[in-house]
């Protein structure tokens, strides 16, 4: 039987089948420095449609901010990114850049789940989650609350429909993130470490919506310290250190056979605490 989630992507026509033939992002060349400190160093990537990337490494390894980049949350220092084959940063050819309409155009069709929610606390679920739709997409007030309650079932929070944030649990917001990201039907889902804020009993339900957000097809980038997660879910996993990417491959070859002493290194101590948890099957 199909995920609520996944019976509401398909009525809505939002996302495609995996495609993995077509390049949905295209990363070549990309840098990124803070003053005198470089982040990232000449990061070469490729995400195809329908395909889930995890990001992995150390904390200060460059993976949120690669992530933050994608998006232009960050203005890149060299390189060049592409989004579903359209330039939206090339620092060669500074007079290609996109006029701040259509840039804001190109963002919409990227979600983004951020490790604190960023929810907006004077608003209820259905209003949050409805909000992009009305000031980004256009959409009616009553248009806008249908889709919204729509996502909102699909994450099983239907009973919170009126609810404010402060009210709710750390899971149940980061689920309410989920859905408002997922109902600007986006054409690539990014997440920048979203269970790291949550108590431990609450990681198993954000990781259950992100399971059958991966299982509708969405294109997904993730960035996560849960190794047996990306084990679960991902094609891909690239592992960052130092702002390069050192290693990546398919999750049974870089989890449990990495080429890499960096990558081996990094993985004994991560692994480690997760079998001890439970978490990982040897």
């Amino acid at each position: 039987m199909s995920s609520p989630l996944l019976r509401v992507v398909q009525e809505g026509d939002v996302l495609n089948a995996p495609e993995f033939k077509r390049k949905l992002v295209q990363i070549a060349g990309l840098s990124k420095k803070f003053g005198q400190d470089v982040v990232l160093k000449d990061i070469s990537l490729d995400v195809s449609a329908g395909e889930v990337l995890t990001l992995i490494g150390p904390s200060g390894s460059g993976k949120s901010t690669l992530l933050r980049c994608i998006n232009l949350l960050e203005t890149p220092s060299e390189g060049t990114i592409s989004i579903d084959g359209e330039a939206i940063w090339n620092s060669r050819e500074p007079g290609s850049r996109l006029s701040a309409k259509r840039l804001a155009a190109k963002r919409s069709e990227i979600g983004m789940v951020f490790q604190r929610f960023n929810l907006f606390p004077h608003l209820t679920v259905l209003e949050n989650v409805s909000i992009g739709l009305t000031k980004v997409l256009g959409k009616t007030k009553s248009e806008a609350g249908e889709t919204a309650t729509h996502f909102i079932e699909a994450v099983g929070l239907s009973r919170f429909l009126g609810a404010y944030p402060a009210t709710l649990s750390g899971g149940q917001q980061q689920r309410v993130a989920i859905s408002r990201a997922l109902a600007m039907r986006p054409k690539l889902m990014l997440f920048d470490e979203p269970t790291a804020s949550l108590d431990p009993e609450l990681v198993g339900e954000v990781m259950d919506v992100m399971r059958m957000v991966a299982r509708t097809g969405t294109t997904m980038v993730v960035v996560t310290h849960e190794m047996h997660f990306a084990e679960d879910i991902a094609d891909r996993v690239v592992f960052l250190d130092g702002g390069r990417v050192v290693e990546e491959g398919v999750p049974s070859e870089v989890l449990r056979k990495p080429r890499h002493e960096r990558t081996a290194a990094f993985l004994s101590r991560v692994l480690a605490r997760e079998r001890r948890e439970g978490h990982l099957q040897s």
